[in-house]
């Protein structure tokens, strides 16, 4: 099935009328290992867990009287967890570069990589081909990879019978290690001749403008930024109640928390899609971490602990939010268990991480992970506060402790009840008050996914929940400026 490539081909892709590349390489080539401090592999998770939940629940015993006093407890501290969040939902934000964005013209334009790791996902080539010719920049100075697995023929041969741009590269991911997603972008990595480089997945459709954007930003922006988030927008032409709730999340997340942590200078948890790279930095750094489940905030973290920072771009790139109920669980699972895992990994050794990153920086990102755990927890014990009859509003000291800290909770649920209604500003009245009303349901499946994940983590069971995507239909040109 893969064939060789002329070297002439290669080097001047430009001449490639229709250049279906493929490559059976090896290992991946001679990238810098991720150091032991870094790595998930062989941490004892399981472990740890079980330790901090027998710790957790002897103290409970001592402290607290009664399960209602430590459910406000365990509310009151995840709003405290929450400030970060909520603060940066409040405060100004902007996606803005420091000096307006001036255009590179082809001939100042780098070399980029693109990163497009598949695995049963056939159905999508189509969609991909489009996308990528859509990008309004120069094809001979694309690197359009896509990684395919070996033990994927489906999808190889529906890649084969694809209409590809002349930078397309079909290359067959041969690699050790776990068969995830970061794995196979290492393998793409160790293969890519960009300067810069860029993740997308299957069903990602990039703005036709943020390479050129991306590359412009680089060229004008300082040394220590290494990293250019895109917002994810959620296509919600045809979503349903889960996936019009999906896109209110990633609209508060990539509009207004993470612009918001990169204007202060803050570590940001990267989305899994759509972060633009410096190759070498990259590569020092180590790379992905192939046993992560949340490689993109594991990666987030640790550039900022090698002192780079980290921008927001204003192109976005759409999205399909999950299409069922089944799939959405599985995404989350894996997610929840990835940022367990980061927080694992990054707690090795605080002491060293504050003073690489500063106190503040490396509290405030342990927080926001922090925040993503909790949540769903505090939301449980919230909707169970005022769904069972309870005298906690009593007279008794006890009852007026446990309702102050009940008061302090929701308030600050309610500021971001306040923030999601206002978030949702192309939806008509009636439909943004009936979607804020049932964010608790939302809320309860995340909690679910939440204590899937921690009972897959105690048992030991870290492999990669791969989840499917569909083809979606939407003008990648002037519709996307249009909806940007």
């Amino acid at each position: 099935m893969d064939r060789a490539v002329s070297q002439n081909s290669e080097d001047n892709l430009s001449d490639v009328p229709q250049a279906k590349i493929s490559g059976s390489f090896g290992s991946g080539g001679a990238l810098p290992p991720l150091p032991p401090e870094f790595q998930t592999k062989n941490d004892k998770l399981g472990l740890k867990l079980f330790l901090l939940c027998l710790t957790t629940c002897g103290l409970s015993i001592f402290v607290f009287e009664d399960f209602r006093t430590l459910g406000a407890a365990s509310l009151f501290v995840s709003a405290i967890v929450h400030m970060p969040f909520v603060f940066a939902l409040i405060a100004p934000r902007s996606c803005d570069t420091a000096d307006p964005l001036v255009a590179l013209p082809n001939d100042m334009l780098p070399t980029y990589t693109i990163l497009i790791p598949v695995f049963h996902e056939a159905n999508m080539m189509t969609q991909i081909a489009s996308s990528m010719a859509a990008l309004k920049y120069p094809q001979y100075l694309l690197d359009i990879l896509v990684l395919i697995e070996i033990d994927d023929p489906a999808t190889r041969a529906a890649a084969d019978r694809t209409n590809w741009p002349p930078s397309v590269r079909l290359l067959t991911v041969h690699a050790p290690g776990p068969q995830t997603k970061p794995r196979a972008c290492n393998f793409g990595l160790a293969h890519a001749r960009g300067s810069f480089i860029v993740v997308y997945d299957a069903e990602d459709q990039p703005h036709p403008n943020q390479l050129r954007d991306a590359a412009a930003i680089f060229h004008q922006a300082p040394a220590e930024v290494a990293c250019l988030q895109a917002p994810l927008v959620i296509d919600k032409e045809k979503s349903n109640w889960l996936g019009r709730q999906f896109a209110l999340e990633y609209n508060l997340l990539f509009t207004r928390f993470l612009p918001v942590l990169t204007n202060v200078g803050c570590a940001v948890p990267l989305g899994g899609t759509s972060n633009h790279l410096k190759c070498d930095v990259l590569r020092n750094i180590g790379a992905w971490d192939c046993h992560n489940l949340t490689e993109d905030a594991d990666l987030g973290i640790r550039l900022a602990r090698h002192g780079y920072r980290t921008q927001m771009l204003q192109a976005p790139t759409f999205e399909n939010a999950p299409h069922g109920l089944k799939i959405f669980l599985r995404q989350r699972i894996r997610w929840q268990s990835g940022h367990i895992q980061t927080i694992s990994v990054h707690l090795r050794r605080p002491f060293q991480a504050m003073r690489s990153m500063g106190a503040a920086n490396y509290l405030c990102f342990l927080m926001v992970l922090v925040c993503r755990l909790t949540n769903p927890v505090a939301h449980a014990f919230l909707i169970g506060y005022f769904a069972v009859p309870s005298p906690v509003f009593g007279n008794t000291s006890g009852n007026a402790f446990t309702a102050g800290m009940l008061l302090a909770s929701v308030m600050i649920y309610m500021t971001y009840f306040i923030l999601a209604y206002r978030g949702m500003q192309d939806e008509k009245p009636v439909m943004r008050l009936m979607y804020i009303l049932t964010l608790p349901i939302y809320w309860l499946l995340i909690m679910l996914a939440t204590l899937s994940a921690l009972l897959r983590m105690v048992r030991g069971q870290m492999n990669w929940l791969k989840t499917p995507h569909q083809p979606f239909q939407r003008n990648s040109g002037e519709q996307a400026e249009t909806d940007q």
